[in-house]
């Protein structure tokens, strides 16, 4: 009698396995559930990351770079049965690359100009000679400035 209750249920019990009776067949009932996750969809979208691309350019400077357009990411739908499973994936919005600008363009290297002192200031003393230790001199000959650092200049 009990037996029967159970059939008219859809539940069979045998020697502690638990069974589904749908009337033209007997399922064991852990496949039945595993089927019933199967069913069961989620999906998410995800971000699909965009890629850089470098296009070289001789207009501008080595080294330098310039960002022609910026990059978007896209996004990408992923549905999954109740084991985690992907089983369907569509792209909802494909990935805009970045384009970035290389610079090749080589400039020549100008040293820099470095400024000089006037060393041919004005001469009101009459001096024929600047010492290097700013003192002037008389003299033109062997020796001038010698106990100055020597001769910087001659007027």
């Amino acid at each position: 009698m009990l037996e029967k209750a159970k059939k008219s249920l859809g539940v069979v019990v045998l020697t502690g396995l638990t069974f589904l009776f749908t009337g033209l067949w007997v399922i064991p009932l852990n496949l039945y559930n595993e089927h019933k996750l199967d069913n069961k969809i989620t999906c998410n979208e995800e971000n699909v990351p965009f890629e850089a691309s470098y296009i070289d350019n001789a207009t501008i400077s080595f080294g330098d770079e310039v960002k022609q357009r910026k990059g978007l990411n896209g996004v990408r739908e992923l549905c999954s049965n109740g084991h985690g499973k992907v089983i369907s994936s569509k792209t909802i919005r494909e990935p805009t690359n970045e384009v970035i600008f290389r610079g090749t363009k080589y400039e020549p290297y100008i040293e820099p100009v470095q400024l000089v002192e006037d060393k041919y200031e004005e001469n009101s003393e009459g001096y024929a000679a600047r010492c290097i230790d700013g003192t002037g001199s008389y003299s033109t000959g062997s020796g001038t400035c010698s106990w100055h650092g020597g001769v910087d200049f001659y007027f």
